[in-house]
């Protein structure tokens, strides 16, 4: 492992990389963009899975609006040919496997090229085959399979399969994954994926309705949806926040109405009628935070220095305080917009700090702010368990606020071990004693993903019970890419 930066810069101009203290210093610090071939020489250092930093990086790249980082999209070195022939090979057979870092690079291969032929039901076979790992895949197999999508959706040739791909996937019956793969849409600027967006957030499914918006939203803000579009979403926020909602929904909503033209937002303040509910709307637009900033920065560099004192162990210095790091933390769990919240939780599971981030926001869990405790568990769902899977479980179960309970059990479905049969006793028992279909739902998504063999015990329970459990028997469980030794993000 490399330590010092003069040593990183010999090593990158051994492998003709123009390198030098000062440059890594800026790459570092976040002010020039990463070339690939150095975040892949990072990778190996680090001893990462292949493509684990190169997927975060593209992810940065791609949100940046500076020329210099989107250029680095291109930087990406295509694999031999015999080696894309191998990964399109295993991709159209069924069982045989194809772990992240190899979607990535046929995706990236295919991309190389302006135009290319594959006969439809080839196409048809391999992005639903992605689209379904994509589903159901947690961390880095997850944000390699992620930057594979998007990949393809930025290809005018790949794009129209794809978008098929994941259509048919959130058509399907009783589908039990939404976000997933609703999530892509944001990435398609064009009538077609804007149409499709705005028919999921008017589906019958509460389900569907509610792992679109925050798409919805992120389309939004990049100025995908048109003026009619935008009229609907006004009309919704207002009825959002004139009715009592939960704390979940109350965010989105505050997400959504932050993100309205001037002129809609300007209406939508002046209607609302409860004065906490419209100072609520205007700090939230003007911090772009979903709690008062004191709080959200106390909390971020609480976490933060908490993580590297835990990190820094028994030696003797005192770490320098690290403002990247705290801010990180406070994006990742309270700034309004839904996408900023995901990306710095991905650059954060990306960290050496995951673990012990995600050990200090268990704790934050129990806190008495009901937003702070639900945003704390969405954070675990987001950086993985921390070793910390039992004690998870155990809060889950005895919480008795259900939004909470529904949060910890998707955040469950993350973990990066198969549950032991105590833990699913705990969940099949949870399920047997609830009469809260979004609990139930939960447990059948815990089960699905990391205990499929005890699905049957709650498919007995109701009807909705019984129908995600023939959709789990019919799609399959997690999968793991066998790189990734673990790793939860």
């Amino acid at each position: 492992m490399l330590r010092t930066r003069a040593e990183l810069a010999r090593r990158l101009r051994a492998e003709q990389i123009t390198a030098d203290v000062s440059r890594i210093s800026r790459w570092e610090s976040g002010n020039h963009a990463v070339p690939a071939p150095v975040t892949a020489l990072y990778e190996q250092e680090a001893d990462q899975p292949r493509a684990r930093l190169l997927a975060i990086s593209r992810l940065m790249a791609r949100s940046s609006g500076h020329l210099e980082e989107r250029a680095a999209l291109a930087e990406v070195p295509a694999p031999p040919a015999a080696e894309i022939d191998d990964i399109l090979d295993r991709a159209g057979r069924a069982g045989a496997r194809v772990n992240g870092a190899e979607w990535l690079s046929w995706a990236v291969a295919v991309s190389a090229f302006h135009h290319f032929y594959m006969p439809s039901p080839l196409w048809q076979a391999v992005c639903d085959r992605l689209v379904s790992e994509l589903a159901r895949t947690r961390g880095v197999a997850h944000h390699r399979r992620h930057e594979a999508c998007v990949t393809l959706l930025d290809h005018p040739v790949a794009q129209p399969h794809l978008l098929r791909a994941a259509g048919r996937w959130l058509t399907r019956r009783d589908v039990q994954v939404v976000t997933p793969v609703v999530s892509l849409l944001a990435e398609v600027d064009g009538p077609g994926a804007s149409d499709l967006v705005l028919k999921l957030l008017r589906s019958s499914s509460r389900r569907l309705r509610s792992g679109t918006l925050g798409v919805v939203t992120t389309k939004l803000a990049r100025g995908h949806l048109d003026h009619a579009a935008q009229h609907e979403l006004e009309a919704m926020c207002a009825r959002r926040l004139a009715r009592t909602t939960s704390t979940s929904e109350a965010l989105s909503t505050l997400d959504l109405a932050t993100h309205l033209p001037a002129a809609a937002f300007d209406r939508l303040v002046t209607a609302i009628r409860h004065v906490g509910t419209r100072e609520t709307v205007l700090r939230a637009r003007e911090q772009a935070s979903l709690v008062p900033l004191q709080l959200s920065r106390g909390i971020g560099k609480r976490v933060g220095w908490g993580a590297q004192v835990d990190t820094a162990g028994s030696t003797r210095t005192t770490p320098e305080p690290d403002l990247m790091l705290d801010r990180l933390v406070q994006e990742a769990l309270f700034h309004v917009h839904g996408w900023r919240r995901s990306l710095a939780g991905r650059t954060l599971g990306a960290s050496p700090y995951a673990a012990v981030v995600a050990e200090r926001a268990l704790s934050l869990t129990q806190d008495d702010n009901p937003v702070v405790g639900l945003r704390a568990w969405a954070l675990l769902g987001a950086l993985g368990h921390g070793g910390r899977t039992d004690e998870m479980l155990e809060r889950a179960c005895a919480t008795t606020v259900s939004e909470s309970q529904r949060e910890a059990l998707y955040a469950l479905s993350l973990s990066p071990r198969p549950l032991t049969a105590a833990e699913a006793d705990a969940l099949v028992a949870l399920a047997a004693g609830t009469s809260d279909p979004d609990v139930r739902y939960g447990v059948a998504l815990t089960l699905g993903m990391v205990a499929p063999q005890r699905l049957e015990e709650v498919a007995g329970l109701d009807r909705a019970s019984q129908r995600a459990a023939a959709w789990w028997r019919a799609t399959g469980p997690v999968l793991r890419d066998d790189d990734c030794n673990g790793s939860a993000a």
